[in-house]
């Protein structure tokens, strides 16, 4: 089966923020914004703010930005770890993807042939623009390290989310990376309720703190269906 996300119909120059609660063994250690602003039909800003406290005193924060819509677009990102910067950007050129990563040790550039990863750390969190098939191997364009996960992904089902007192419907898939169960549940509207991501070699949770009020943000209705699913 092929799961598709349909992407928001955004009103012009709407923007909506989204937070999330990131937990590390059942204790909350940081949270991340989603900030996603309309740039016109089925194109968007993405903002995304991160800030958490790991163990042994790890504190890390990361901005990422950039374009947003069914397939993965440039970005940028600016991590901080421990008070040590580096940098992940993702661009276009005629030969493919070019992705340079910026550390206080060494600068890198990698170019990937198009196609080489279906997602990246931007789109996974966008909401309405990723698209998801269950028996896949996908591939995801990390904004951390600059490099690229890989896995087989396996749809759960059906979920209920409860968010903020409210069941929110959703579908969940597994994604297994070096041996690790990374959950992804998308919800009705393909907003990201509730996901893993492995952050500095730990597997944080981040769960949605409210319920996106899209009709209240935007003048157009958020969204058609959720998701088409078609015969392989």
């Amino acid at each position: 089966m092929v799961l598709l996300l349909s992407s928001l119909a955004f009103a012009e120059s709407a923007t909506v923020t989204l937070r999330y609660t990131m937990t590390l063994d059942g204790q909350a250690i940081g949270h991340r914004e989603v900030k996603v602003t309309s740039m016109g039909p089925d194109l968007r800003m993405v903002e995304v703010w991160t800030e958490g406290d790991l163990p042994l005193d790890v504190h890390f924060e990361q901005k990422m930005t950039g374009l947003a819509s069914g397939d993965p677009q440039p970005f940028s990102a600016v991590n901080e770890e421990r008070g040590m910067p580096s940098e992940v950007q993702l661009t276009k050129a005629p030969e493919g993807w070019v992705v340079h990563v910026a550390e206080p040790t060494r600068v890198g550039k990698s170019t990937y042939a198009w196609g080489t990863f279906d997602e990246t750390s931007l789109s996974l969190v966008d909401p309405g623009g990723v698209r998801l098939r269950d028996g896949q191997t996908l591939d995801v364009l990390s904004a951390e390290t600059g490099e690229i996960l890989s896995g087989p992904l396996k749809e759960s089902g059906p979920v209920q989310v409860t968010v903020d007192g409210t069941a929110l419907q959703g579908v969940s898939y597994v994604w297994t990376v070096d041996g690790q169960e990374l959950e992804l549940v998308y919800g009705d509207d393909g907003t990201p309720l509730r996901y893993r991501s492995v952050l500095l070699g730990q597997t944080v949770e981040l769960v949605l703190e409210a319920p996106p009020d899209w009709g209240e943000a935007l003048e157009a209705p958020i969204v058609g269906p959720r998701v088409k699913e078609e015969e392989l």
